[in-house]
């Protein structure tokens, strides 16, 4: 029973912290918000299920945004999502918990979701989920020298939209 009360606090825990980075994961995957919760609390129900099999060689945050990851791949195989606007897309996210972006932002963003799945998953765990390196590559189950390329890859093709949209500027 004690063991139990200790997995629940845990859990609970894990919520508090990584909520709201596992939701704008999950939205920036699945592009719905409804899906998105739904992620969510599939996430902390395996996270549950589990727990016991969470050895403490990663972080608990790089486990779980882990967790959420093939949570979305899964949801996204099983039904495809629907074709949501780029614009939708972008005003359901939130990175500092408020639904207003500027433009430069929004167009910044879009941009990083026309990306190949491989830069597009390193850019969003390094810049909107604030990963290092390390957790990037124990998340994406890589060495950290293809996280150091796919990051520099993706730059360089992120690149020419955001000089041509800073010149507009």
């Amino acid at each position: 029973m004690e063991e139990q009360s200790e997995k629940i606090a845990n859990i609970k825990k894990w919520m508090d912290l990584y909520g709201d980075c596992v939701m704008r994961m999950c939205l920036l995957y699945l592009k719905d918000y409804q899906d998105a919760e739904d992620a969510v609390q599939e996430t902390f129900f395996k996270a549950y299920i589990k727990y016991d099999s969470f050895l403490g060689k990663s972080s608990e945050k790089t486990w779980i945004v882990r967790i959420s990851i093939n949570v979305c791949k899964n949801m996204l195989r099983k039904k495809k999502a629907a074709e949501v606007s780029m614009e939708e897309v972008l005003n359901q996210i939130s990175v500092d918990g408020n639904f207003e972006r500027p433009m430069i932002e929004q167009f910044v963003l879009e941009q990083i979701m026309r990306l190949p799945v491989r830069y597009k998953d390193v850019i969003l765990l390094h810049y909107y989920q604030e990963m290092k390196v390390e957790e990037i590559a124990e998340v994406l189950h890589i060495p950290k020298s293809t996280v150091k390329t796919r990051l520099k890859r993706g730059r360089e093709r992120l690149e020419p939209f955001l000089e041509e949209e800073l010149l507009y500027e």
